[in-house]
């Protein structure tokens, strides 16, 4: 897996685990067009971004739903991507030392990688507001492939606003799309509002696979 998570040097801290199970795809399409839920909003549904590594503010008031286009990322949106990356690292108190020629080789060049970014569909100019970073894994055992989205990510002034939720159908979609088994978003212990917008969601939790460990590489 590239080195692109803020939590590179050390091992991720155990964090409970959420599944979208999907069925294979017939027919795909190359974008999504999320329509404003207005109800959704004055009802004040907690439709913040879906972080797996980022906070769940607290608002009074969500902001009304914008028009997106969830598509795949570009070489032009990796600027905007690296500076979101680097605002996460800071949220978790780490630091970004990734580069964005770095962060270009670890997204749209790699196989297994798949990038998407937010877009506002009125916006004069292509401009992401958040992203979706999934990795692919392949189970050994039964040989099956499926998605893990490593950080999802949207810009403070976006969020609470159902972008979080537009990027996770954009995953789902594309996971569709390329038949894969599954699905997997995971929350870090220290943001409790991931994994309860997860659970309010209706994802179905995985139980813990058990603490993790780091291998001294220096002899």
């Amino acid at each position: 897996m590239p080195a692109i998570a803020p939590w590179s040097g050390h091992a991720e801290p155990e964090r409970p685990l959420f599944v979208l199970l999907v069925r294979r795809h017939i027919g795909g399409r190359s974008a999504i067009h999320v329509i404003p839920d207005h109800q959704a909003a004055r009802r004040g549904r907690q439709i913040t971004c879906l972080p797996c590594r980022a906070a769940a503010e607290e608002t009074v008031m969500p902001p009304k739903m914008p028009n997106l286009t969830i598509l795949p990322a570009e070489p032009d949106d990796l600027p905007e991507v690296h500076r979101m990356l680097i605002a996460l690292a800071v949220h978790l108190g780490d630091v970004a030392t990734i580069t964005p020629a770095g962060l270009a080789q670890a997204t749209l060049e790699d196989p297994q990688a798949r990038l998407i970014v937010a877009c506002l569909a009125d916006s004069p100019a292509r401009h992401p507001v958040g992203y979706a970073l999934l990795m692919r894994r392949q189970n050994l055992v039964t040989g099956k492939e499926s998605y893990v989205i490593e950080q999802l990510y949207v810009q403070p002034p976006f969020r609470r606003a159902g972008i979080g939720r537009a990027l996770m159908a954009g995953a789902r979609d594309l996971v569709r799309a390329e038949g894969r088994a599954g699905l997997v978003i995971g929350a870090p212990p220290a943001n409790a509002g991931a994994a309860a917008l997860c659970r309010a969601m209706g994802l179905t939790e995985l139980p813990p696979a058990g603490p993790s460990f780091a291998v001294a590489l220096a002899s």
